[in-house]
This record gives C-alpha cells, structure tokens and sequence, in this order.
C-alpha cells in the first residue's frame, strides 16, 4: 500500500504532466495558439496580447534636495489604438554624438493606456553607469503582457552622468526605486492623470540588471537606512551585485517571491553571488535559480543593438578604433556579441521567458484566463529540458506541497 506522501507526489507529478502536454500541444500548433474558450495562451519570450505606449518625462523629488530622475514608462495599449502611431527610440548617449537612438522593438509613442483591467508596475533598474532602456526587450515585452513598467535613470550613475561614487550611487538607487513607486501610484490616484484607476497599488514587481539587480534587493530587504517597501510582492535580481552586500541575515527576511537569474560566463558577477543568495533566501518557499550556460554579463542589456545602431549611423565596424564610441564598444561588443559561448538572441529570449513567466507566475494579469499556473510551468526545473543545453533551473521544494505545482 502506497503511503499518503507517495499518493500526493503521483498525484502532484500527473498534474504537472498533463499541463505540460497542454503547453507542449499549444508549441505544435502555433506560438499564441488558441484556447477551447477563445482566450490565447501568448508564450513569456514573445509579445503578449498588447500593443506596448511610450512616454518619457523627468520627475523631482523634493524630500532628496530635488533629485530628478528621467522615466521610461512603458504600458500595454489596444492594437486597434496604435494604427497611426510613431515608432518610439531610446537615446543612449546625448544627441549631440550624432549617434542614431536604439530603435524600439515594437512600442509606439503617443497611444493611450488600454482600459478597463487593473495592471500590475513592475520597476526596472538599469546597471551600473548604464541606461534606463537597456533591456528594452524585456521591458517592452513585460509591458505587452500587461504590465506597467518604469524604468528611472538613475541621476549620477548613468551613462550621461557617471559621478558618484558607489556607495553614494546605492543609497540613491534604492531611494530612487521607493519614490518612482510613489509617484506612479500618485498618478493612480490622479482623476485627471491618464493612468487614474490603472494600477494596483498593493502588487508590485521589481527587477534590474547588474547594479540594479542590487537595487532590486534594496528596494525589498531595504538599505543604509531605507526600509523595505511592503508594496513590493516579487523580485528578480539579474546578474544582481548581491553577495558582499546583503549578509545572511538580511536575505533570510525577504518573505516575497524571487527569481534569480545570471550567466555561468558572467566575469563582471560571478554566477557563485546567485548561489550565495538562493542559499541565504531561506524565508520565502518560492525562490528560483535559473543559471544560462555560457551566458556572459553584458549579454542581458542591449549592448549589440548599441553597436548596430552606431553602425548605422555611419562609423563602419572597421572604424570603430578611431571613433570615440566605437573605441569604448570595441571591446565588449567583440566579446559579447561576436565571441560569446551562447548567442545573443538566446540569451534575450530565454530573459525573457524566465522574467516575463516569474512575473506572470506571482504576480497574475486581472481579468486574465491564463492567470498563473500555465506561466510557472516555464520557471519549474524540468521545463529547462526544452531549452538544453542554454539553462540550468533550481526552485527550493519549500513548506506547502502545492508549491511542486509550479
């Protein structure tokens, strides 16, 4: 006779089986292929059921001596609603290199928010001396799936103004991730603002890359003196600066869900800073590990469009020595987009299903039919089997059996 533990884990693996063969089924016939009641199961690595609106405006805050921060904002729109709209572009340096600005993958600009369902925010914040869109990939393909994202540049530590020091550099980005919050949640409230009603204020996501996987602990566990923010329910830190920063003790208070994701070929953080964290995040059952095999640092950021977008604006590859911006490119862009052990569009694709499916997972689209389970079949550690041999993905069992759901 079968014990009640063996019963549950047959029972629990059957379950997991059959809707893997549902998604499998929906691969065989098409990407976003149709449901028995109409509503379509719209994959994490592709664009969701929304066109995606852009806005970029800069906000002050007057309780950090008026530090400003420049916004992206990107928010799911009708499609009917994008039929005459411009395409948007992101300056990543100023317009006075002559430079073309990085062509947006699919959002457009002066559209309005789509109606009726509540979004959930997700803050994205850029890496270290960066940009805020850097991984417009994922941002805009998060924002199709129904989100509102925002992405601040954080003053001081961008690329346009790299002056402070690091330890000034943190504070500020943490500090900055609480007030973008505040101000998005303002505008939620605002019956003249275009996002009234929107947004729920009680659920929101957050996640960056490098520095800003960093800042994406920050914002949760809290830092220097800044607490916490408790309208934050998940988190995923990429390729974050976590170990040496954030001991033990403070990761094991983290009680929301986390994904972390990184590179094995990473030489900027080394993937043991994820292991170092999965280990510590001892307080919340839903914490995820997904490793990339031969996936490099700068691989999760946009640095290849970067390069392609100074080739078309004239400075030949074989140029790039005697150019300014070429000659800062130069290095990385042969490491990371000619020489890398796992191609760059891997990399890019599998961000974003790890990223959009944890976000989909935890924290669920109003008013959609495919809410959870379907998208936290792609974060559990067999699905990684149909992508070998790109990733690696580890979940802790946790204290609830249900958790084996997903």
């Amino acid at each position: 006779m079968q014990s009640t533990g063996e019963l549950m884990k047959q029972k629990l693996m059957t379950g997991k089986l059959c809707l893997a063969m549902v998604l499998m089924s929906f691969i065989a016939t098409g990407v976003n292929a149709g449901t028995n009641n109409g509503s379509p199961f719209y994959f994490p690595s592709e664009p969701g059921p929304y066109a995606v609106g852009y806005e970029t405006y800069q906000i002050s805050d007057s309780e950090r001596d008026g530090r400003t921060l420049l916004l992206d904002v990107w928010y799911p729109v009708r499609r009917v609603d994008t039929k005459d709209a411009a395409d948007a572009a992101y300056f990543f340096v100023p317009e006075s290199f002559g430079v073309d600005p990085l062509p947006a993958r699919f959002a457009k600009v002066d559209v309005p928010i789509a109606p009726r369902n509540v979004k959930n925010l997700i803050v994205f914040s850029h890496g270290n001396n960066s940009f805020s869109a850097q991984s417009i990939a994922l941002t805009e393909t998060l924002a199709s799936h129904g989100y509102v994202v925002v992405a601040p540049n954080h003053t001081g530590n961008t690329v346009f103004d790299p002056t402070d020091p690091f330890e000034v550099a943190a504070v500020n980005r943490v500090g900055d991730m609480g007030f973008v919050i505040d101000h998005i949640m303002a505008r939620n409230a605002d019956e003249q603002d275009s996002f009234f009603q929107q947004i729920n204020p009680d659920n929101v996501g957050v996640t960056g890359h490098s520095f800003g996987g960093f800042t994406t602990v920050g914002a949760a566990v809290g830092y220097e003196g800044i607490q916490g923010d408790p309208r934050i329910s998940a988190i995923a830190p990429v390729s974050g600066v976590i170990q040496n920063i954030f001991t033990p003790e403070q990761l094991a208070t983290i009680d929301i869900p986390v994904l972390l994701l990184g590179g094995t070929d990473d030489q900027v953080v080394p993937i043991e800073g994820n292991d170092y964290a999965y280990k510590n995040l001892v307080g919340e059952k839903s914490v995820h590990q997904v490793n990339l095999i031969g996936a490099n640092h700068e691989q999760f950021a946009v640095l290849c469009d970067l390069g392609d977008s100074l080739i078309n604006s004239g400075v030949a590859f074989e140029d790039w020595s005697t150019d300014f911006l070429g000659s800062l490119l130069l290095p990385r862009y042969t490491r990371v987009c000619l020489e890398a052990l796992l191609e760059y569009e891997t990399v890019e694709r599998l961000q974003n299903q790890y990223v959009v499916s944890f976000f989909r997972r935890y924290l669920p689209i109003s008013g959609s039919f495919w809410k959870s389970e379907p998208y936290g079949m792609f974060l559990f550690p067999d699905w990684k089997r149909q992508d070998k041999p790109d990733s690696k993905a580890w979940r802790k069992s946790g204290r609830d059996p249900s958790d084996l759901w997903y």
